[in-house]
């Protein structure tokens, strides 16, 4: 009986981080949920999802390369992957606030969010005005902003909101907390709202 309901909140739980299977590797959706990775692989097999693609072995293997370089390539893949599971999990908010505000609060570098961004093709965040442009250098002095042009009247206003419950922070964004919890109620495995951002439109 403890086994079975064990399968049903493990199948629960990645099933609410569906938009991270076949992006990483099992194992790691695997370790990020808590949940064998059999589990992981079951529930992507079903939802007939192909499984994240692997590194060339070919192209693992030079005979110049040091085996310390190697070690580090592999270091820096692992933390990229982190960092786009982290970017993917608020892909709906990408867009609506800069990509300064969404890496703030998901934790990772502007650029990440920049590249995640633009590899999606979703538009920069604009308001007054906007850029792709990565932030400056450590002693770079900033450009000069452009002044901002004037608009109407703002059409509304939209918040952010973090589900919690999960490993990985997934967010939505809504006119108001019962909007937010409407599409809270669509995921499954979530505990909670917490209102985290302003978006104006």
């Amino acid at each position: 009986m403890a086994k079975r309901r064990y399968a049903s909140d493990a199948r629960e739980r990645i099933l609410g981080a569906k938009s991270l299977l076949g992006s990483i590797p099992d194992g790691d959706v695997a370790q990020q949920l808590g949940v064998s990775r059999s589990s992981v692989a079951n529930v992507r097999k079903e939802l007939a999802i192909p499984p994240a693609p692997r590194a060339s072995a070919g192209a693992a293997k030079t005979k110049s390369a040091p085996k310390g370089k190697s070690k580090a390539k592999r270091t820096t893949k692992a933390r990229g992957r982190r960092r786009n599971s982290k970017v993917a999990a608020a892909h709906d908010i990408l867009g609506t606030i800069s990509d300064r505000d969404v890496a703030s609060k998901i934790g990772v570098s502007a650029g990440a969010v920049l590249q995640y961004r633009q590899r999606h093709g979703i538009p920069a965040y604009r308001r007054g005005r906007a850029t792709d442009a990565l932030p400056p250098e450590p002693g770079e002095a900033p450009k000069a902003a452009k002044a901002p042009e004037k608009h109407a009247a703002a059409a509304g206003t939209q918040h952010i909101w973090r589900l919690l419950g999960p490993a990985e922070p997934v967010f939505v964004v809504a006119t108001d907390i019962v909007g937010a919890a409407q599409q809270a109620a669509t995921l499954s495995g979530h505990v909670g709202l917490k209102h985290v951002g302003t978006v104006h439109r």
